[in-house]
């Protein structure tokens, strides 16, 4: 008995000793970076209830995070406008209680009423700006039924900014005194210049800024103005109102992007000054209709220009593209463009998807690489191939492009008059290794609404790119290096954790068949029957997919 009540006696000397905190005796450089930087901003912020010394290091965390939104529930609630204004007030001064060292500030604040917001705002950010030492970033988001809110000076006069963010803000014209020497990096989006050349002026006030992008701004000037900042290395401007002017006097800059939230292209764009700096260049969304000419002597006179892309264009006539310089063309869903003639001698890479009229440069380096889509209907596939393989036969590797042919039985399913449920669409695709040893004939068996890729990327690129477009039930692969397959089931395995696909990758099933395979259509199968020899394998691998929600 009395060894039992001594054993018991032990048990409970141990489990009284309390369990040291580790963590909290971690110097605060290890928790902020090595700790703090795995946590989401709610997790970090959680942890200042953990002990009056996790507050203390919480309070002292150098990227600072408020996230503000008036509900519906407060609004029914008797002084719940209040009530929200006090919330944010208090969390404000507890945690700017004192100065400190902040890297980064992100407020995000959802009210109706701007007339009530605005002053406190105003308050809310003064306190958290002149109580950070040294605070580099800064991004603010406010939303407040459309009305925008107008930024204080407290923010156009931080003078240790390098990157800022504003959305939903406004400014006029007492706005313009603009001192953000150290800014590198400046993003506006959704926002309002409410006078001429406001936006010129901002920009002149950064004299050392690197990056700007703005999107949805909205102005009175139909010029975009783009002053003479020595250190300004790339311009964005997506979906802003009212440009048809656009002067770029930024001598060193190297990239510029222009997308228009109208359907029209800008009637003139003078890059005099940046003729041998700028190497990038790009058009979103654009219908070039009675620009070509414009347009033409613009590309011909950029000295340096190395890469040149269009995405979601538009052109009612052909138009030509002549540059000594360029090294990548790119053209993304333009189905109503088609270029005339390339004349680019040392042109690397070029690239079209979804286009009408497939077309191919008739000068440029032999060393090519291309990667071509595009819908075969209303083209005969095999002619189309043996006329384009006339051209590829300049190109030292053509033989080694990937043929890839994207296809469903929705056709066959229609003529037949079966319903959707009874038979689902089977939506196979087709990988050969190598362009030169494909019997085109075989593709005029697939309907007029298959999609063919002619590529010189490698595997594990071509499989990114077909599980972001689609989900196929098959895919059926010729290749003569069992090596290649295998870089193919390796990539599968990312597939199936990739949290930014619609489908989860439940799981495949490799098959090496010939032919005749019951889960293949036969367009399909007489494409393996076709190219099925001693040179060729052939691996056919089944998918289960699991819509995501």
């Amino acid at each position: 008995m009395k060894r039992g009540n001594n054993q018991k006696k032990a048990k409970t000397r141990v489990e009284d000793v309390a369990t040291p905190d580790y963590f909290s005796q971690l110097p605060d450089s290890i928790i902020h970076d090595h700790i703090y930087s795995c946590l989401s901003d709610r997790d970090v912020a959680r942890t200042s209830i953990l002990s009056k010394n996790w507050y203390r290091i919480w309070a002292t965390y150098s990227y600072v995070v408020f996230h503000f939104i008036h509900t519906k529930k407060d609004r029914k609630k008797e002084g719940g406008d209040e009530m929200f204004f006090d919330m944010v007030e208090s969390s404000m001064c507890k945690r700017f209680k004192h100065k400190f060292y902040v890297d980064s500030i992100e407020m995000f604040i959802k009210f109706p009423n701007m007339e009530s917001l605005a002053p406190r705002l105003d308050r809310w950010i003064r306190i958290a700006i002149e109580r950070s030492i040294n605070i580099t970033e800064f991004d603010l988001r406010v939303e407040s039924f459309m009305a925008p809110y107008k930024v204080p000076q407290v923010v156009l006069h931080a003078g240790c900014l390098k990157v800022l963010s504003l959305s939903r803000c406004k400014f006029d014209q007492s706005s313009s005194d603009i001192k953000l020497p150290q800014l590198q990096e400046l993003s506006f989006l959704s926002c309002n210049f409410s006078g001429s050349l406001l936006f010129e002026k901002f920009l002149s006030g950064c004299p050392v800024i690197e990056y700007v992008k703005m999107s949805f701004i909205t102005w009175k000037d139909n010029q975009l103005l783009i002053p003479n900042l020595p250190k300004l290395k790339c311009f964005e401007c997506l979906y802003c109102s009212m440009v048809d002017f656009i002067t770029i006097s930024a001598a060193n800059i190297l990239s510029f992007t222009f997308q228009t939230s109208r359907d029209c292209w800008p009637i003139y764009i003078d890059c005099a000054s940046c003729i041998t700096s700028l190497k990038e260049l790009k058009f979103y969304g654009n219908t070039l209709t009675d620009y070509t000419d414009k347009f033409e002597i613009l590309i011909s006179e950029l000295l340096s220009l190395e890469r040149l892309e269009f995405r979601g264009c538009r052109c009612r006539d052909r138009f030509r593209i002549s540059s000594q310089s360029l090294k990548r063309l790119v053209f993304r869903n333009c189905e109503k463009l088609s270029v005339d003639e390339i004349d680019a001698p040392n042109l690397q890479y070029f690239e079209y998807n979804e286009i009408d009229q497939p077309f191919f440069p008739i000068n440029a380096s032999n060393e090519l690489q291309i990667h071509f889509g595009f819908m075969s209907r209303g083209i005969n596939s095999s002619q189309w191939l043996s006329e384009f393989e006339d051209l590829l036969l300049q190109l030292s590797c053509w033989k080694d492009f990937k043929l890839v042919v994207h296809y469903d039985d929705s056709q066959k399913r229609l003529a037949t008059g079966q319903s959707k449920k009874c038979v689902p669409i089977k939506k196979n695709i087709i990988i050969h290794e190598k362009l030169g040893d494909v019997n085109y004939s075989c593709l005029n068996n697939f309907n007029s609404n298959n999609f063919i890729l002619i590529s010189s990327k490698n595997y594990s690129d071509l499989v990114d790119e077909i599980f972001f477009l689609s989900y196929p039930d098959t895919l059926s692969v010729m290749y003569s290096d069992a090596k290649s397959m295998e870089l193919i089931l390796e990539k599968l395995k990312g597939v199936g954790s990739n949290p930014h696909l619609t489908h989860k990758l439940i799981g495949y099933e490799v098959d090496n068949c010939k032919a005749n395979n019951a889960l293949l259509d036969p367009a399909t199968n007489v494409f393996i029957q076709k190219h099925s020899n001693a040179r060729y394998e052939t691996s056919t691998v089944t998918f289960n997919w699991e819509y995501v929600n």
